[in-house]
Formats: structure tokens, sequence, C-alpha cells
């Protein structure tokens, strides 16, 4: 009920009961039968439609819980608003927004509220909800991509964005750039030369005066427009109100700032949080850098694939063995992100059999034990193990082998960074979107689990006996590690020059 209780003062403190027909306001007091309700998963936004009398409340990054729990409460509809309001007001004057007291709120007493919810839920439902899974980096942009970018306002606008193109064209030289505008734009648009195609759309109207907000057939204007498919479509815009057209059309990956969504059109698969009044202090970020701000997250997320990893100037000749080897990193650091180690010596084993690799263990002074014992239980001729290897060597250490396997450590990142084939197995203590090995030649191996991310560092703290690494079996990471062995090895840089 408290978690239920919180979806619902997040969804009222977001404006996000909005009634049907209405979607970009904060709904009126009248009849409240039909309502969206507006949640996160992750990087995206998401609107469920519940029923008249039964509201189901998702609870994702930021939202109310942080773990992946659903609950459920029976309120009618004057209930439902008036629990909203007290519970908002209260917590606003003993949590102020953007204080220190609603930061104590959101990282100490909702964790314990989730814990507690949790514990009596009872270990043998979380552990039957519990799934492994397999995470690999899903979506980049290749040198020759289609991106489409919507500019559609008025002269100002498409003044401050020309940074923010510039950057996009120039991060993508190759790639074939539509422009969408507004009609008064269009020859300056064409006469820039960035873009592949300009196609005129005029969303707004030509002077602002005359502006009497969007229609429903205005967003569905956008679909008359002679577009294709496109590997990447940008909204260079910060208000929402054009972020339907986003939704409308056709593309892999689709980016912008956050705006609510709408049921049964795709997400937003990166958005940025409203840079007004940033963290309370009645700041806001100039219009222009918003743009560029918005467009260098674009990049980050999907434009480094083709850039070899800086990390790689660090690299020397020097390799610890003559013959092919895989290295395990067996240490994890805390105990409860610890995959067993019996567990370790299995998988090697698969490996020496399957791919006729050495294995070379590595890890810091205070992991020798495991070390030693992962080291003692495979064949002498074909281990070596490397204990406290300067952070100058350890780059072209793990650089030099075939298969990289290892938990959510620093090592891992490195060897995702150097694209070598690299398995991470993470426990479901950090949120595995945020903390997983990134990189093409990477898959993460984790479980799905109700009571992820749990943020504990004790095994004793767990109520479910950390299921989430129980549950991530040898075959389950062997399947991974036979996935990433059938990658293309070669730095990026150089693939992409083939």
């Amino acid at each position: 009920m408290l978690l239920a209780i919180e979806g619902i003062i997040n969804a009222v403190d977001r404006g996000a009961l909005i009634q049907m027909g209405a979607p970009w306001t904060r709904s009126a007091p009248g009849p409240l039968l039909k309502y969206f309700l507006l949640s996160h998963d992750q990087s995206r936004n998401r609107i469920s439609r519940p029923g008249c009398k039964s509201y189901r409340f998702f609870f994702y990054d930021g939202f109310a819980s942080g773990s992946g729990m659903t609950a459920k409460i029976q309120v009618n509809d004057s209930e439902l608003l008036a629990i909203a309001a007290v519970m908002r007001s209260a917590r606003r004057k003993l949590f102020p927004p953007d204080s220190w007291r609603e930061r104590v709120w959101h990282r100490a007493i909702m964790p314990l509220i989730r814990r507690v919810a949790l514990r009596s839920q009872g270990a043998a439902s979380i552990v039957a909800a519990a799934r492994p899974v397999l995470v690999q980096d899903r979506f980049s942009i290749s040198p020759r991509s289609s991106i489409l970018v919507l500019s559609l306002a008025h002269i100002g606008d498409f003044v401050l964005s020309l940074r923010a193109m510039e950057r996009l064209r120039l991060t993508f030289p190759e790639a074939k750039i539509t422009l969408v505008c507004g009609s008064w734009n269009e020859n300056w648009a064409r006469e820039l030369g960035w873009f592949d195609e300009v196609i005129p759309f005029d969303f707004f109207s030509a002077m602002n005066k005359d502006w009497k907000g969007a229609t429903w057939k205005s967003y569905a204007g956008i679909s008359k427009l002679p577009l294709g498919r496109y590997n990447l479509a940008i909204d260079l815009r910060h208000d929402r109100d054009t972020r339907p057209l986003l939704y409308r059309v056709d593309a892999e990956f689709r980016a912008g700032y956050a705006a609510p969504h709408e049921d049964g059109l795709p997400c937003l698969d990166l958005s940025l949080p409203s840079m007004e009044d940033i963290g309370g202090t009645r700041t806001s970020l100039h219009a222009e850098k918003r743009l560029e701000a918005l467009v260098d997250a674009v990049i980050a997320r999907v434009g480094n694939a083709e850039r070899p990893h800086p990390i790689r100037a660090l690299l020397t000749e020097k390799s610890p063995s003559a013959r092919p080897y895989a290295v395990i990193c067996v240490g994890a650091g805390d105990p409860i992100r610890q995959w067993p180690v019996e567990k370790f010596v299995e998988l090697s084993l698969l490996v020496i059999e399957r791919y006729a690799l050495d294995i070379l263990v590595v890890g810091g002074g205070a992991e020798s034990e495991l070390i030693e014992k992962l080291a003692q239980a495979l064949p002498p001729d074909r281990v070596q193990t490397a204990v406290g290897v300067p952070l100058k060597e350890i780059v072209s250490v793990v650089n030099g082998a075939a298969l990289y396997v290892g938990h959510g450590s620093g090592i891992t990142h490195l060897a995702a960074a150097l694209e070598v084939p690299a398995v991470g197995i993470l426990a479901g203590v950090a949120k595995v979107d945020v903390w997983r090995p990134s990189g093409r030649n990477a898959i993460t191996v984790v479980a799905e689990i109700p009571c992820a991310p749990c943020g504990l560092r004790f095994a004793k703290d767990c109520s479910a006996s950390v299921a989430c690494m129980k549950i991530l079996t040898v075959d389950l990471v062997m399947k991974a590690v036979d996935q990433v062995m059938q990658t293309d090895r070669r730095p990026s840089s150089s693939a992409a020059n083939d």
C-alpha cells in the first residue's frame, strides 16, 4: 500500500494524471473515470491506461521505489485524488523539493520501505519471479545511417539550433540527414548544405500570435510527409509540444527532451530532463545550449561505435603468454556480488575444452584466496595467476586476451572498452542499465528480479538469499561466452574501414 500511495503522489507531482483527449495538460476537476497514469521505465517514458476502478502502478527508475515491483490498489476516482492530494501535501511539507530532506526520502526512506515490502512479500515469491537474461548494447549509428531531424519552430529557434545541427553533421559526415522544418526556414536550411533532404512542414503558425495550440489533426499531419524509415530521429525542441510528432515517425531510435508519451506508440529511447529551473535554483540552461546538450547526449549514446576508446593509448606490446588465453577476474569486491568460485571452475574447464584457451586468473591482493582456489581446481599446465598486476600493465594483459569473464568491476569495464570479447556477471545490487559493461563485444549476464536494484552490500541483509546470483547458471554464462566469441575482435575503427 505504501508503495502504491507513493506512486500516486509522484504521478500527481508530475502532472501525470491526464484526461483522455487532452494529453498535455493537467486534468481539470470533473468526472475522473478515464485517465492515463504516467510512469517511467528506465530511460523511456510510458503511459499506461488503467481501468476505471483499478489502478496499476509501475515502479521504476526515479519514479517511486526504484525497483521493478508492481503494486495494485483498488480505489474509486474521488478516493484516488483525495489520497494523492493529502499525501503530496504532507510529503512536500516534510520533504520540500530539492532539499536535503527530499534526498534523504529518496535515498534512505523509500529504499527502507521497499525492503520492508519485499520482506513481507516473502523470499519464495521473489525467487519465483526471478529470470536470468543476457543484456547487450543493441543500437549504434553506422557511418551511413539515415537521420531525421525535427526543427519546427521559428527563425530565432532555428538559428539557435544551428550549432547542434552542425555537430550532428560533423559527427556523421556520411549519414543521410533529412530535416523537417517550418517553410519560413526552408531556404536557409538548403543553403547551409548540411542536409540531404529538406522537407517543409508548418506545424506552428507563421506568427506566434496566431498559434492556437496543437490538435490531433496537426500531429497527424506528419504522416502525410514523404518520410521513410530512419535509424535515428531527433526532436530539436525543448518544449514538449512537438514530441508527439517524434512518436509518429518510423525510426529505430528516438531522442528528445522528456515528455509524456501516448499509449500504443513508441517511446523515447533517449530523453533528457527539463533544463528549466535546474535543481530548484531558478536558473535555466540557455536555449542554444539545451539543443547542443541533446545532440551531445545522442552522440554519446549511439555515435561512439566507430571510435577506438582512449584507454588504448595506454597499451604496450607486453603479453603474459605466447598461447591464446582467457582472463578470469574472479573477485567482485563485495561478497554479495560474488558469483561462486565453483561455478567459475566449471566455466573455465568448458572454456579450455571448447576454445583451447589457457586461463589467466587476475585480481588484487585482497582476492588472492579466491584466485588460488580457482587456480588449484584447473589443470596446472593450462592456468596462470596474476595477483596485484600494476594498473599500467593490466591494460595490455587484458587486451591480449581472447576472452574476458568477470563481475561488474573496473577490469570488466576495461575489457569492454578494449573491445575484448567480454562477459560481465552482475548481481542485482545496482541498475544494470547504468553499470553494465558497455561495448560492441560485451554481454552482461544478470537476473531480472523484483527486488533489484537493492543497493545492499552484505548477503545477510538480502531476504531472498542473493537469488539474483544463484540463478545465474554456468550454462547461461557459457551461452554468453559463445556469443561474444563469434564477434569481430578488431578495433572498431579498422573494422569500419573494410
